[in-house]
């Protein structure tokens, strides 16, 4: 088993809430993503991913919550 681990960041705002009531003043963060990929075989350049197709990837999922207050994204 073959196997790579990277990690990703964002900026993201956030405020703790009891109930509906925020309990503090909305603050920045950055945040990271840690992602592992495994795989039982290599692919032809001998690589269990292309970094770039991950990356690209990876912009995607994490760009709908960079720089934005996470409370006002749909998600959550």
């Amino acid at each position: 088993m073959y196997s790579i681990r990277t990690t990703y960041t964002l900026n993201a705002t956030h405020a703790l809430k009891k109930g509906v009531d925020l309990i503090e003043e909305p603050h920045a963060h950055i945040f990271k993503v840690e992602v592992e990929l495994s795989s039982k075989q290599l692919d032809e350049a001998g690589c269990v991913v292309d970094f770039r197709d991950l990356d690209s990837r990876m912009a995607d999922l994490l760009g709908v919550y960079t720089e934005v207050d996470l409370h006002e994204h749909e998600s959550f």
